[in-house]
């Protein structure tokens, strides 16, 4: 066996096998805020930078469980009546085949249920978090 090793007998296998470990791991790597914001801008989300808060929030700054199993960095639930990117669900929630399907997946929300004005206060209005301070945590960011 050593002599395949030295003649390059598993050098292709072991190759494919440290790619896929670093895949792996890029997968697993959060994105910058600086990323998410640029993200948002370009798919043309309203109030980015209060998307952006929650999505801080909502996923401890992407580190979440749910963002690393599911690149759903924005605690969103796997839509039923709706357009959705998700790829189904898991762990009571939407999981995304990445993080910019999750940020397309926001966008659809978006588009269907707000109508405009102050943002807080229709965050407020559709009761969509369940902490009373949710919007006061969202405002420190």
């Amino acid at each position: 066996m050593r002599n395949k090793l030295i003649e390059g007998g598993y050098k292709l296998p072991l190759f494919f096998a440290v790619v896929i470990l670093l895949l792996l791991g890029l997968k697993v790597k959060g994105q910058t805020k600086e990323e998410v914001l640029k993200e948002l801008i370009r798919q043309e989300v309203k109030h980015p930078n209060i998307v952006l808060a929650q999505i801080r929030l909502e996923s401890g700054n992407m580190t979440s469980k749910l963002y690393k199993a599911n690149r759903n960095f924005a605690g969103m639930k796997l839509a039923k009546v709706r357009e959705t990117t998700a790829g189904g669900e898991r762990y009571n929630h939407a999981w995304y085949n990445n993080w910019k399907d999750c940020v397309k997946d926001l966008k659809i929300w978006q588009d269907e249920y707000y109508k405009g004005g102050d943002y807080y206060d229709f965050l407020e209005e559709i009761g969509y978090a369940e902490s009373e301070d949710y919007i006061n945590k969202l405002k420190e960011f």
